[in-house]
């Protein structure tokens, strides 16, 4: 391997699944409506309560009573991962080079079982994984407790007000639903057995996704100017502001805006080789060489077949695929264009994840 370091997210980069959301919704009455209100109620305890040792991504540990209430096990989430994978079109290409040229690394807050059924579909080592571990068999709970777990869904289904928090922070109905959602989460289901199972659920996403990468570098004994992050979400603003000042090299892979704002690259594509392109650049020759490709290619998409040393596996796709057609967007961040990239990145968002997908956070 090289003396470089490839971290990606896994849901948004590699596979287009959302599956926490999608697992909710498959196996909880009303779990698709459930998912998106505690989903921003995890934005909300983040961006506007602020609420002191919490980090990002919490939903995952919030629906957990559910799934248990409902008498999913730990191979229920296993056998739904493994028929359910969805991964972005020609990622292939991206693991292809993940598991040959450069060490490499998946940090995701997606559930373990999930991140498990990826890396044997694609042959990724799963040790090399950062990821929310989830264990439904470790307790047992009682038919009175799942009474009362029906009773907090039905209550948490009426806040409805939470899904569009940002920019009604003032509204009256939006603190009454705050106000009960915090008060079923960290007061009521503290009397719970099944708060023994959320309570140990420690979501990797935003600081502990910093963390990782953080471990990841002092593992590799690497610089962070030879680490490359890809990150789409609001889970991965810290890695990929932390990579980005660092030296290192960020990138949005069709990102929402908390990505875009805070990388030095946006990709926004339906098709992942152009992410393969400069994974490909990045491990065989590093950042400068890779930025510098990008400075040609955004100013002359065709100029990739000319000049630059890009294998011919790559470059063949491209003219099969892209040539004489739209190319994908390949661009630096700058304060001119951040805007624009940040419209068309959650465009292409919404388009290849859906708008359930896309609209979380």
């Amino acid at each position: 391997m090289t003396n470089k370091v490839y971290i990606t997210d896994c849901e948004g980069p590699l596979a287009l699944n959302d599956n926490a959301f999608e697992m909710c919704s498959h196996f909880i009455k009303d779990g698709e409506e459930l998912y998106k209100i505690l989903s921003s109620f995890d934005d909300y305890l983040v961006e506007v309560e602020k609420k002191e040792g919490y980090h990002i991504g919490g939903t995952l540990a919030f629906i957990t009573p559910f799934f248990k209430a409902a008498g999913i096990k730990n191979q229920d989430l296993i056998n739904y991962s493994k028929e359910n994978i969805n991964a972005v079109c020609g990622i292939e290409n991206v693991f292809f080079l993940s598991n040959n040229f450069i060490d490499s690394y998946i940090v995701s807050t997606s559930y373990s079982q999930y991140i498990h059924a990826l890396c044997d579909k694609y042959d990724f080592s799963f040790e090399n994984t950062y990821k929310t571990n989830v264990d439904l068999d470790e307790y047992e709970i009682t038919e009175d407790e799942k009474e009362k777990i029906e009773e907090f869904r039905v209550k948490i289904l009426e806040c409805k007000s939470i899904i569009d928090f940002r920019g009604n922070e003032d509204s009256k109905q939006l603190k009454e639903d705050f106000n009960t959602l915090n008060d079923i989460f960290f007061n009521q289901i503290k009397n719970l057995d099944s708060y023994k199972i959320m309570n140990k659920i420690k979501p990797v996403g935003g600081v502990e996704k910093e963390n990782s990468v953080k471990d990841i570098i002092s593992k590799n004994h690497v610089d962070l100017s030879n680490v490359m992050y890809v990150g789409d979400s609001i889970t991965d603003l810290e890695p990929l502001s932390y990579v980005k000042s660092n030296g290192g090299l960020a990138i949005s892979f069709n990102g929402n805006k908390y990505a875009v704002e805070n990388a030095d690259i946006a990709i926004i594509t339906e098709d992942a080789i152009a992410f393969a392109v400069i994974l490909d650049l990045f491990a065989r020759l590093g950042k400068y060489y890779t930025l510098g490709f990008i400075d040609q290619y955004e100013y002359l998409p065709e100029g990739m077949y000319e000049g630059f040393r890009i294998s011919h596996k790559f470059l063949d796709y491209f003219k099969e695929h892209f040539d004489g057609k739209q190319y994908p967007i390949i661009a630096k961040i700058t304060d001119e264009n951040r805007e624009e990239l940040i419209k068309k990145s959650t465009e292409m968002r919404h388009k290849v994840r859906g708008d359930d997908v896309a609209s979380i956070m």
